[in-house]
């Protein structure tokens, strides 16, 4: 067998012409493309499953992250990423259960929040919708990226795969939200593959139902926080962490027992081991939703790559399977699981972090713990951890902050050369697919949404401006971000930048 075929050369219909062509409807699409239309450029926004929202549609995620960020929950999101989460909350889409953490008994909660608030999926996808039809987005599902449209150097469009075949969109900015930087590699953009990182995780959502949840948490809350016996400890250190190649504090306490002894007879292993070195295993119920959790699948020694078909295809038959098994373990041990059944799988694994573009500027640790500040910057976000001398203190890496006292981590500064991917014109990302430094990990969800909202603007900009993103009137476009309510810092920084 040849390992290359000729495909000939063909002319590709254009389908579609728009100002703003968003590549990817996960969070940071959703948001960069309402941005983008709210700004009044014609927009068009494309995903290769036939929902939007990504990890808040068909990916079953639902934690709504910024509960970890409670200074940024104060002063609030700008432009539609706010008003969209505002409109959300009014109806109901923001609902709460009350947060019980696994065995590493971390201190979530902070002063003045009751409980922990999870995105209603259904309520999302529809307002979603709603959303992207009031504001005339163009909005195409099912339809797949498979090249992109580049002259000279400058990014007009993308080409996709639809049931007719394939079909071009041409647009005068691309903002790629893939998640996997595709339009950029396409283009022929400098990417990096991240699959030498530990970040470079999958997580596989799935739902159960048929639960006595009243139960369960009966027996967990009197299980979990019991001390270790010396064999249980033994076995922790010598089985459990030593199958996952690392030391995971989060692993369930109260079922303990369980995992030893059918591990033992071979009935079931909470880590499942996948061909080519990845390991599956199940995070606890209740750390993203009460009946919805993941199965995390990890490859300590770097050598897979998310973006290889193959190899991501084994890793997620194998977490599905998992998924199966982890809840028939489940029936047979646990109290309120004895009627439990998998009631839906998401269609695809999510990515913490694979593919990126290398950017104009990348960002570090080091920029985030001197909090660096840069002239192009359009938002100014706070970490969860200080990086800090203090918090090296005892041999740690970092420490999280004092979330009840609304402690904040370092501030640092997104600057607009982190979403401009190097070697063309033309185009931005955003979401997982933005450059960052891998000592920066900036993968949560309502980071994603601020990224594709910041990116829309910034498209948006450069369409009325006739330039490319890269050379937009960088104070316009902060004082256009600000006046929506994104935060780029206190009104001396915004003095310092012009746009006060």
């Amino acid at each position: 067998m040849p390992n290359l075929i000729h495909e000939p050369a063909r002319d590709v219909p254009v389908l579609h012409d728009t100002d703003v062509l968003v590549a990817g409807a996960g969070i940071s699409g959703l948001f960069a493309a309402l941005e983008s239309a709210a700004a009044g450029a014609r927009t068009t926004l494309v995903d290769e499953y036939s929902a939007v929202g990504g990890n808040y549609g068909p990916g079953l995620g639902s934690r709504h992250d910024l509960w970890q960020a409670p200074q940024q929950h104060d002063r609030g999101l700008g432009g539609q990423v706010g008003d969209f989460l505002d409109r959300l909350d009014a109806c109901g889409g923001i609902k709460t259960f009350d947060f019980i953490s696994g065995g590493d008994n971390v201190p979530w909660r902070w002063d003045g929040m009751a409980h922990i608030p999870v995105i209603d999926r259904n309520e999302f996808q529809r307002l979603a919708l709603q959303r992207l039809r009031d504001l005339a987005v163009s909005l195409l599902l099912s339809t797949t990226v498979a090249g992109a449209i580049v002259e000279d150097g400058h990014v007009g469009g993308v080409i996709f795969e639809t049931g007719e075949g394939r079909r071009a969109i041409t647009a005068k900015v691309v903002i790629d939200t893939t998640g996997e930087a595709d339009v950029a590699a396409a283009a022929g953009a400098a990417t990096e593959d991240a699959y030498a990182s530990a970040e470079a995780g999958f997580g596989l959502f799935f739902r159960v139902e048929d639960v006595d949840w009243e139960t369960y948490e009966e027996f967990r809350a009197a299980e979990r926080d019991k001390p270790l016996s010396d064999e249980e400890e033994r076995w922790v250190d010598e089985v459990l962490f030593v199958a996952l190649e690392r030391v995971w504090a989060n692993y369930p306490r109260e079922l303990l027992p369980f995992m030893m002894a059918d591990w033992e007879s071979g009935a079931y292993k909470y880590v499942a081991s996948i061909p080519g070195g990845a390991h599956a295993y199940k995070i606890p119920f209740a750390t993203h939703d009460q009946d919805v959790t993941t199965i995390e699948t990890r490859w300590p020694d770097h050598t897979l790559s998310a973006l290889n078909a193959i190899e991501r295809s084994t890793i997620e038959s194998s977490a599905r399977l998992h998924a199966y098994d982890t809840i028939e373990f489940y029936k047979r041990h646990v109290p309120g699981f004895e009627n439990a059944r998998v009631s839906q799988i998401a269609p695809y694994m999510g990515t913490r972090w694979s593919r990126t573009i290398v950017p104009d500027y990348t960002l570090s640790r080091d920029d985030i713990v001197a909090e660096r500040r840069f002239d192009d910057v359009v938002h100014v976000l706070t970490t969860l951890y200080r990086y800090d001398d203090e918090a090296r203190k005892g041999g740690r890496t970092r420490q999280l902050v004092n979330m009840r006292e609304r402690e904040e981590g370092h501030h640092f500064d997104m600057p607009l050369s982190q979403f401009l991917p190097q070697g063309v014109e033309g185009m931005l990302a955003a979401g997982r697919s933005i450059g960052r430094d891998r000592t920066a990990s900036l993968r949560w969800r309502w980071i994603a949404k601020v990224t594709g909202g910041v990116a829309g603007m910034a498209a948006a900009r450069a369409v009325a401006e006739g330039v490319p993103p890269r050379h937009v009137n960088i104070q316009a476009l902060q004082r256009a971000l600000v006046d929506v309510g994104y935060y780029l810092g206190e009104p001396p920084r915004l003095s310092e930048l012009g746009v006060a």
